[in-house]
Formats: C-alpha cells, sequence, structure tokens
C-alpha cells in the first residue's frame, strides 16, 4: 500500500511518499542527502522493509516534488529551517499514525540533519540510523584531496595533477569553489560508488508511480547545493557538542567512502554515547551502501528493529 501526501511544512508545501504493509508497525522517516537527491525513486528497491516497517519518503524542500523556485526562497534554505522541516514531519506523522516515536534514518547531508534533530528532540525519535554520517566537511575535503591525488598519479595524468595541486589542501581562502572542486573530482575517480552504478539510468527506471524526471531532479539538486553549501562547508558535529544520544543508534559506513571517508565516521562513532549503539561497514560500497549492498542495507536495518524492539 501507498499513500502521497502533499502537506505544509515550515510555511511551504512538502511531499511525503509513504510505502506500507502493515499500519501497526512503526515508522521510518528517510532522510534523503545531496542535498537534493530524492530517494522517492528508489523506493522500489526497498521493498521488503515495508513488511516490518511504515517507511516515510520526505522530499525535502527544494528537492524532487517538494520543489517549487517561486515559494521556497533561498533565505530559508538553511540548516536551521531543515531541522524545523524535519520536527515538524515527524510530529505529523506521529499525529497521523499515532505512534508515540520514530525511527529516523539520514544519509550524507540527510545525517547531519538527522542527527541534530535526534540530539534536540529525543522525544520524537524511537532510534537513529546514519548512512555515511557526515562529521566534518573540510576534513573529508582533505582527505578526499589526498585520495584524488593518489588516483591521479597512479594514472600518470600530469595535467590533472598540476591542476589539483594549484587547488591544494585545505584551508582554503574560497573554502566554497575548492571543496566543490575536490568534492566531484573524488566522485570522478570512485570515491562515490564502489561498483559501476550509472545512477541516471537507475533513476530513470524507477516505476511511474514514484518515477521523477531527470531535469527537476537536476533543479532542485542545484538549487539545494548553491542555497546551502556555505553552510555545509563549515560542518563540524564535534564542534557543535553532540557527543551523546539518548536513543539506540546505528551507523552505517561503506568501507570506500571517500566523501565522508568510514575513518573519520568510525572515530565520531566510538566517542558518542548512547544506551545501545552498533557499527556496521559495508565492504563493497562506498558512499551509497544503501544502493550498492541493498540486501544487506535491509538485513541490517531489520535486525536494528528486532532488537530497539525488543530492548528499548
Amino acid at each position: 500500500m501507498t499513500e502521497q501526501y502533499l502537506i505544509e511544512i515550515g510555511g511551504v508545501e512538502q511531499f511525503l511518499y509513504v510505502v506500507a504493509k502493515d499500519y501497526e508497525k512503526p515508522l521510518l522517516l528517510m532522510v534523503h542527502g545531496g542535498p537534493g537527491f530524492s530517494m522517492i525513486p528508489l523506493s522500489q528497491m526497498y521493498a521488503n522493509l515495508s513488511s516490518e516497517y511504515i517507511i516515510v519518503y520526505w522530499d525535502q524542500r527544494g528537492t524532487g516534488k517538494s520543489y517549487d523556485d517561486e515559494t521556497i526562497t533561498a533565505e530559508s534554505m538553511n540548516v536551521s529551517q531543515f531541522e524545523q522541516d524535519c520536527k515538524e514531519v515527524l510530529e505529523w506523522l506521529i499525529e497521523t499514525y499515532n505512534k508515540e516515536a520514530v525511527y529516523l534514518l539520514g544519509h550524507s547531508w540527510g545525517s547531519y540533519i538527522g542527527i541534530r534533530v535526534a540530539y534536540k528532540y529525543p522525544e520524537l525519535i524511537k532510534g537513529y540510523i546514519a548512512i555515511s554520517q557526515i562529521v566534518n566537511y573540510m576534513e573529508s575535503i582533505e582527505q578526499g584531496y589526498e585520495f584524488v591525488e593518489n588516483s591521479i598519479t597512479i594514472q600518470g595524468d600530469e595535467d590533472a595533477l598540476d591542476q589539483l595541486r594549484l587547488i591544494g589542501k585545505p584551508p582554503y581562502e574560497s573554502p566554497v569553489s575548492s571543496a566543490s572542486y575536490i568534492s566531484q573530482r573524488v566522485s570522478e575517480h570512485g570515491g562515490a560508488f564502489h561498483k559501476k552504478i550509472n545512477i541516471v539510468e537507475l533513476l530513470d527506471s524507477a516505476p511511474t508511480e514514484v518515477k521523477l524526471d531527470i531535469d527537476l531532479i537536476n533543479r532542485g539538486m542545484g538549487f539545494s547545493a548553491q542555497t546551502l553549501i556555505d553552510e555545509i562547508v563549515n560542518i563540524d558535529v564535534v564542534a557543535q557538542g553532540i557527543n551523546e544520544l539518548s536513543m539506540p543508534v546505528l551507523f552505517i559506513c561503506g568501507l570506500n567512502d571517500q566523501l565522508v571517508p568510514e575513518n573519520l565516521t568510525e572515530a565520531f562513532y566510538m566517542q558518542l554515547d548512547a544506551p545501545y549503539k552498533e557499527y556496521i561497514t559495508f565492504e563493497e560500497s562506498a558512499h551509497f551502501p544503501h544502493i550498492e549492498e541493498t540486501d544487506k542495507f535491509m538485513d541490517t536495518l531489520l535486525k536494528f528493529k528486532e532488537i530497539v524492539e525488543l530492548a528499548y
């Protein structure tokens, strides 16, 4: 069973896509990455999860079916607003489906919003699930630079190496343009996907009900990146004092992730206090373990739910 909602969140209409087989099951809110990368076209990949969760895919403001350049202002595209939007979505879900709390899942950019919400509003969260938990953006860029430098050196492309070294390592006088350049090069050199996956083809092959126009996706991602990048380059979860969560926690990391290097996420996880926490590494994945190892991802979420429902 599926449901579609266009509800007012944070003063603008935002889209929710719900997939469920049993409405007695707990809610799972998916907070996508990007920013601007809708998970709705990928929802058919996670159909088996709907037997144990009411899965809610949320297109954040500026994304997919929540993209509207006439009503969403650039000024409203900020971390505090996204955090408030997420809180409102959680409250709406709890009231609409008569639940006490929600499992909250965040991927990459979504994990930054997710962990802030879990830290500030623990009463709304039954369990927090992080995929590629972002910790410190500029430290990720610094390691990304080293990854790209090594990759280009192996290829023997002197021109590309000269161009890379012209940018150099952080800190940057112009962090937005320099960090964006490094991030793009990391993706080009295999730091985003470990396997050969054509994400455009994957999105384009989505069933009609959940298919989004590629141009709409690109416009939303471009708008989101342009308006949020100034805050993204300053992401530092540790400096913000997030060192404990009061609900069970699951971290999922791709061993080959060079956009959010796994060692940075693991170091943060080790110092994070929680009543229960688990760290799972996906050895055949990079930044998108939920796409590259879908079966393992679903199995991991189902086991996490069993633990939480039994003991917490």
